[in-house]
């Protein structure tokens, strides 16, 4: 079995690529505990040695749990177990924090940025805005067991939202805190997707690849059919997907 001896597995004559048997073994690692969510994967160099198998078969072999969504590659640091793929239904209202929650995922915010700016056009036409009405800005990175998977900038009416706290976003989500402060949250949503090749410091917080594209979904959040958040995200393309229900 592959559990037990992998040498000999690898050295059966099967007819399998010896790429793919290597992803075999590694994702049956996974599959009995032998690594946790987080855990940094053993370096291509050390699979090498371990495996005595060349560099290109371990980088196909990770590229393959790469897609699959099993590890993620952060730039300059090397491979990791990753968490659960985040898939929301798109049958139905969602949020981030609550989603991760259900998956019982360790999730942390950053606020980068949180004051107000006049928006563009683009915002304003989103909000029903004149392009000299001010917005909310909230520039934040989004994490799941530690591990960045969203950057995302929203803009929200200053009309409806006086006070915005970034402490206070990061411990409650923004939804929450939009909630506390006017007793208004967003009871549906209009989302458009494009994957995209993202600027080079969206890459950098989110710790990607340069091979891989990012998704970007735009958000228009509704409360009792008015616009009340316009949202950008970009998500990490190789740890997040979406799921349609199509009746």
């Amino acid at each position: 079995m592959i559990y037990m001896d992998p040498i000999a597995y690898l050295a059966e004559k099967d007819g399998t690529a010896l790429y793919v048997k290597l992803k075999n073994i590694l994702a049956a690692q996974i599959q009995e505990g032998r690594y946790s969510t987080g855990q940094k994967m053993p370096t291509e160099a050390e699979l090498c040695a371990m495996y005595g198998i060349s560099r290109v078969t371990v980088r196909q072999a990770l590229t393959l749990l790469e897609n699959e969504g099993t590890v993620v590659k952060q730039q300059g640091k090397g491979t990791f177990l990753a968490s659960k793929r985040f898939r929301p239904k798109l049958s139905s209202m969602y949020s981030f924090s609550t989603m991760l929650e259900a998956l019982g995922v360790e999730q942390t915010v950053k606020v980068l940025y949180c004051d107000k700016t006049i928006p563009n056009e683009e915002t304003a036409a989103a909000l029903n805005l004149n392009g000299e009405t001010l917005v909310w800005r909230l520039e934040r990175v989004r994490f799941a067991d530690g591990v960045p998977y969203v950057y995302e900038n929203s803009y929200l009416s200053c009309d409806s939202l006086v006070r915005l706290d970034a402490g206070e976003v990061e411990k409650n989500g923004l939804y929450n805190t939009l909630k506390n402060e006017t007793g208004i949250y967003p009871n549906r949503a209009e989302e458009e997707f494009q994957a995209v090749i993202p600027e080079d410091y969206i890459y950098d917080l989110l710790q990607m690849e340069r091979i891989h594209a990012a998704m970007i979904i735009k958000r228009v959040a509704f409360y009792q059919n008015q616009p009340i958040e316009y949202c950008l995200s970009y998500m990490a393309g190789n740890i997040y997907s979406h799921k349609v229900d199509l009746a």
